[in-house]
Parts: structure tokens; sequence; C-alpha cells
């Protein structure tokens, strides 16, 4: 039967009528009154609560919604979350008032109550006051003593993470809080495949491979504390993850374990290298090499705050100062009556303008991110491929260097006495490079989708296709006098050494439209997955790191990676908000173009596509340059339509 309406009662509780959380407000638990219901989750309920004997004192009351006969392990779980609280003793580390069971002292649900903490978690902190770098260091340095605190006395406690530090409103103290992961260290190994204690993307590559199928247990150890440590810096200075959610386990440990996350500063430009560095330490695949205490972080984060930058500069971009003709509504006018004056709705226009500015911010943030990540190289290089890799490129540029130099200056007698330029025989590249580089013959081709693989320069060859010399006719050689020397045109010596090497030296004269190419097997695949066909099309936000325009005003383009955004609801297996990943290529005329290779859905895995951008004009697909364009920035609005090809035909 259900009590009060509410919910069901815990019936292998004696005396537990109701669900903790439907508790009524000032019910007394064992000489603390309940005043407001804070929040609850899987293993616990917390309250706001006074203590009886001294009103006006705040305390958080924290039920464990397991009882020892319904759930053993959970009540384990809220018994142990206590004893590493006792166990713990620092300023910054939430402090314990009392515990006990409730109702029954043996077979009651768990409880214990810790000093209130009136505030924000360190993330939501930090958005809203927007400190300075300098204060969010001296802030994090105050949880990092406190975790080694806890090291110190034997606790670890395996789910570092923002939303487990509160900072204080009164005076901007932090304090880490929730050890209910935690575990004496050394005593268990709660992280074995299938127990999930922690917080996945906070996680270090060790204990994201222990989770696997058929992994072995892991004993976890304090430097993967130091990992999340890590994570949860990166966050804060970037407002985003190291390494985009959504994947399944399997992929994201992959990714987690194998490729290098963006520096911290790529990301957020106001946060100094010096600190960037500090956080990529951390977050070292190999535990070794990460930071082994918090002394030793503590110190490298004083020594970098006494190198230059700008530590005194707000950490995110403010919001800027709304002009009197943005505003979004119209000013009253006599007929439309009295305006009303409701502080709870200029409030929430306020928030509304707030938060919209911050997501933008961070929606650009996790943009900058994506495009860094594709770019870069795989962490999968050892240090061997890379030496080997520049000896290669070192032999190569040897190469072009010499034929270059003898096809201007060193000549050779022809049969008819004729002194003419040698040719070199051909060189082959290597088809071994890890990198990805786009078709530079005519034919179409079936490219790879750049699927968990690096963009490349528009202008360099496919590194899976077969790049063939096409057969030219040499140029008709005017009479000369016998011993007389003729030179090749440069222009044509620079042309072939192109053709055969244009990955290594920048050559001129080459075309910057993209060459058709066909879509990729697995692209046509996908998108008849989703039921689109040749010729969909839907609108667009071109450039996803600016807001969208009003069809006049123009946003820049350059060419390389771009993140594009869906900006309807036309087809319902592409919501607005999917995210497209594409190059932009230049054009010798009047447009720009961009392809369309992986789409990704919100909070969803990446999957290939081919699409391109147009904007409706006349004269096929691209989009067409507006006034203001340079050779490599382009001006058009911030709106355009994505077309699903069958190949790139531009």
């Amino acid at each position: 039967m259900k009590m009060d309406g509410t919910t069901e009662p815990h019936r292998s509780s004696p005396g537990m009528e109701v669900h903790p959380d439907y508790l009524a407000p000032g019910t007394v638990v064992s000489g603390f009154r309940l005043l407001r219901h804070v929040d609850s989750g899987g293993y616990g309920s917390v309250w706001l609560v006074e203590s009886v004997e001294r009103p006006g004192g705040r305390y958080a009351l924290k039920f464990s919604l397991h009882s020892p006969e319904s759930n053993p392990r959970g009540d384990a779980r809220a018994a142990r979350e206590l004893r590493l609280l006792l166990q713990v003793s620092h300023a910054n580390v939430v402090r314990v008032v009392a515990h006990g069971r409730w109702k029954d002292p043996e077979v009651g649900l768990h409880y214990v109550v810790l000093e209130w903490v009136e505030g924000a978690t360190l993330l939501e902190w930090a958005r809203h006051t927007n400190p300075s770098v300098r204060e969010v260091v001296r802030l994090c340095q105050k949880v990092v003593l406190a975790l080694q605190a806890a090291h110190d006395a034997g606790v670890l406690h395996r789910d570092v993470k923002p939303g487990n530090v509160l900072v204080r409103d009164a005076d901007g103290e932090p304090f880490l809080a929730d050890f209910g992961a935690g575990e004496a260290g050394g005593t268990g190994t709660f992280t074995r495949a299938g127990a999930r204690p922690f917080t996945p993307p906070y996680c270090s590559p060790q204990v994201l491979a222990s989770q696997l199928e058929g992994a072995a247990p892991y004993r976890f150890r304090p430097v993967d504390d130091w990992y999340s440590v890590g994570v949860m810096l990166y966050v804060l200075l970037t407002e985003v993850l190291p390494f985009p959610e959504g994947l399944l386990d399997a992929a994201f440990a992959q990714q987690v374990a194998r490729q290098r996350p963006v520096p911290p500063h790529r990301i957020n430009a106001r946060v100094p290298p010096v600190l960037s560095r500090v956080v990529l330490r951390l977050l070292s695949k190999t535990p070794r090499r990460r930071y082994q205490d918090g002394h030793r972080l503590c110190e490298a984060l004083e020594r970098g705050m006494m190198q230059a930058g700008a530590w005194d500069a707000p950490l995110y971009v403010p919001r800027p100062a709304r002009a009197p003709e943005m505003a979004t509504t119209l000013p009253p006018t006599p007929g439309d009556g009295i305006v009303a004056e409701d502080e709870a709705v200029r409030a929430a226009h306020a928030l509304k303008g707030v938060e919209g500015h911050e997501e933008q911010r961070r929606e650009a943030a996790r943009n900058q991110r994506d495009l860094l990540l594709s770019a870069q190289t795989l962490e999968g290089w050892t240090w061997w491929k890379r030496v080997a890799a520049a000896g290669v490129l070192g032999f190569l540029a040897a190469g072009v260097w010499a034929m270059w130099h003898r096809a201007e200056v060193t000549p050779r007698p022809s049969p008819g006495g004729l002194v003419v330029p040698r040719t070199g025989a051909p060189l082959v590249l290597p088809q071994d490079l890890s990198w990805p580089l786009l078709p530079t013959h005519q034919a179409p081709v079936a490219v790879s989708p750049l699927l968990s693989m690096p963009f490349s320069s528009p202008d360099a060859p496919q590194k899976d296709s077969h790049v063939k010399n096409l057969p030219t006719s040499p140029p008709a050689e005017p009479a000369s006098p016998p011993g007389k020397v003729i030179p090749r045109p440069k222009s044509v010596n620079k042309g072939a050494l192109c053709a055969v090497a244009g990955f290594i030296v920048s050559c001129t004269g080459v075309p910057v439209r993209p060459e058709p190419q066909a879509c990729p097997q697995k692209a046509i695949e996908a998108m008849e997955a989703i039921r689109i066909r040749a010729r969909d099309g839907m609108n667009v936000r071109l450039n996803s790191n600016y807001p969208p325009t009003n069809g006049t005003d123009s946003v820049p383009f350059r060419i390389g990676p771009i993140v594009s955004w869906v900006a309807s609801d036309r087809y319902k297996q592409l919501p607005r908000g999917t995210r497209l990943f594409g190059h932009i290529w230049g054009g010798g005329g009047d447009r720009f173009y961009i392809r369309y290779t992986e789409a990704q859905l919100i909070n969803g895995p990446r999957f290939p596509i081919c699409a391109v951008a147009e904007d409706g004009t006349e004269g096929g697909f691209g989009l067409v340059k507006d006034s203001g364009s340079t050779p490599d920035t382009f001006k058009h609005t911030n709106i355009g339509i994505a077309t699903f090809v069958e190949a790139f035909t531009e």
C-alpha cells in the first residue's frame, strides 16, 4: 500500500514507513529536524536539517536508500563511506557531525550528518563568478591538498570531479565531498568489470580498461585519483571534457588510451600554456609520468604562477554588454496596457541571456576540441615510428632537392648534339604513412571516411590512393647551335616536383578547387540506414563558432576543418543540433566549397556521410563569396543548405 499517496514504504526496514525523499519537513531524526529536501540519487537522499538543541545551525543529513536486508551491498557502501569520512581529517573535507541508523539501530537505514556547505559545485561556481586564473589555481591547490590528506590517511576517493567539490558562497572555500565510491587504499578491487562506482569520463585509461569484457580486476591507485584531478582541471579551464562522450565503452576506452588530449590553452586562449602543461602531465597515459602526490602538484602550480601569463584575467570570455538596439523585445506603446513589473520575470530574462551566452561559449569550446582532436596524429605512434617517419621525410626532401638541382644545372648531351637537362627517375612515394591525404588525380576514387583520423591539407595526395604521373609529351625544343645548353623552363621542373612530392614542398599553381570523389560505400550505407537520399537537403548554421545571421551579415570562413549545425527539424533522424564535420576548400572564382564527411547526433556517435554546402544561388554547389573576402578568408552569411550527394562533383 502507499503512504500519503507518495511512494511505497521500505517494508524490509522495521519502523520505516516512508521513503526518505518523502518525509515531511519538521520530522525529527535523532535530534535533527528536517527542513528541506535537497537532492537524491541511486544511493542516498540528502536533507537540509537543523539541530533541535541548537536551532539555527544548518547541517546536511544523508540517508542511505538501502537497508542491510533489502540491499546488503548498498548498505555496505554507506557504511564504508562513513568509515572513510571519519578516517580523513582536513579543513577542506566535509566534517562528520553525527551518524547512526534510522529508525532501527540494527537494520535501519544508515544516515550521516555533515557540515552544511552553502554554495555551488566547482564548475557552477566558476561559471557564475568567472574568477581569474590565479583564483582558480589557488582554490584547486586546496582541493589537491585535501585529496592528499585522504591519501595520507589511506583513503582513495575514486570519484574526483567538479560535482564532488563544493565551494562555499560566504568565503569561496572549497570542500571535497562524497566519498561514497571511495575505499581504504588497497582493500578491494571495486573497479572490476561490471562495477561502476565512478564516473567514466574522469577515469584513467587503466581504470577504463578494467571495465571491458574479460578484463582482469584492477586495484585502484593514488595516481588514478590524480588523473581524475587532471580531468577536473581540464573541464574547469575549458568547460569541456578532454574527449567527447557518446561512444560505446570499448571505443571510448580506446580513445582515452591512444589519443592525446588537446592542450587546454588551445581551446581557451586565456589559459597560460604552463598551466596547460601541468594538466597534460596529470593526463599522461603512463601512470609513472603523472604527479605522484599532491605536494608536487601544488609546487608545480606555484612555479607556473611565477612565469609569464595572464593569471589575473578572468578565466572565461565575459558576456558582452547588450546594446540598446539589440533588445529582444520592442518598447511598450500606449495600446499595450500596463507593463508587468515582475521581479521574477526580469530575473528569468536576465538568466536566460546569461545561460545563452554560456551555452554558445561551451559549444564553441566543444567544436574547437573536436576539430583539434581530428587534426592530431593518433597517440599510437611510438617514438621509433616518429623517428622513422622523420627519416623518410628527410630522405624524400633530400631527393627532391637533388632532383631540382640536377634538373636545372646538370646538362646531358642529346643524340643530336644538343645539351638538355637530365630527367630524373620518377620518385615512388611511401604508402605506409599514417596520416590521410586527399587525392590529386582527376578520376573519381573511393576514399576512406575521416572517422577517427586527422584532417589534412586540401592540396595533399591521398594516402590510400595510387598517385600516377600522367604521361606528357615533351615540349618542342627550338633549334640551337651545337653545344649550347637549353635549360628546361623552371616552371616545368617545379610542376613535376609538385606532382611527385607535393606534400613536402609548397608549390604555386596548385588548384584549390576540390577534385571529384565518389562517396565511400560506408557513407552510402549509413545514409541509407537513416533513410537519407541524394539531393535531400536541410538548413544549417554553417560556422558553429558564430551565431546565426539575419541573411545580410557575414562571418569569416577559412580553408580547413569546419563544424556546422543542423538548424531545422526537417528530418527526425537528423534533428536540430546534429553536428556536421567537414572541410572548407577555396575556389578560383567567386565561390568556396564545403564537403561534409561525418555527422554526429546530439550525445550520439559519429558516422560517415557525403554532403555539400550550397546557398541556393544559381550556378550549382558552393557558397558565393561576399564582399571583403580574401584569398584565404571568405565571407558569407552564417546560414546555408547541406545537400546530401552520392559523389562529390562540385
